[in-house]
């Protein structure tokens, strides 16, 4: 009995997806470009309504985590791309609405994050 016990659990184990582990480098970029949007004045649009950078970074983070979890974020670019540039839902692009600028793609204004970021480190 106990060893059937321990073969269904292990059965169940090995069914469960495999939690991907985001690179070091990946999750510190990530972590300074959910900074960089926090410290801005920017506001963050999704599906036609406007957030503020908090619940935007809270949004993101929950889709990096389903990304991540499939194994689909190898670089940063991934998450960008994934889960920073539009809905999964609707498939509308997502927005970063910046005090005195033009709205622009969050992509655009994520990449051009990335690239401040890299340039430092």
């Amino acid at each position: 009995m106990m060893m059937r016990s321990l073969i269904i659990c292990l059965g169940l184990l090995t069914s469960l997806p495999a939690m991907a582990e985001l690179d070091p480098r990946t999750r510190s970029e990530v972590e300074q470009l959910f900074t960089q949007m926090r410290q801005s004045a920017c506001q963050f649009e999704r599906n036609g309504t406007v957030y503020d950078a908090d619940e935007a970074v809270t949004h993101l983070t929950r889709k990096l985590s389903y990304f991540d979890d499939k194994g689909k974020i190898a670089r940063s670019e991934d998450f960008i791309r994934l889960a920073a540039s539009e809905s999964s839902m609707s498939g509308k692009p997502y927005h970063i609405i910046c005090p005195e600028q033009t709205k622009q793609d969050s992509a655009d204004w994520l990449n051009a994050a990335l690239v401040q970021i890299r340039q430092k480190n």
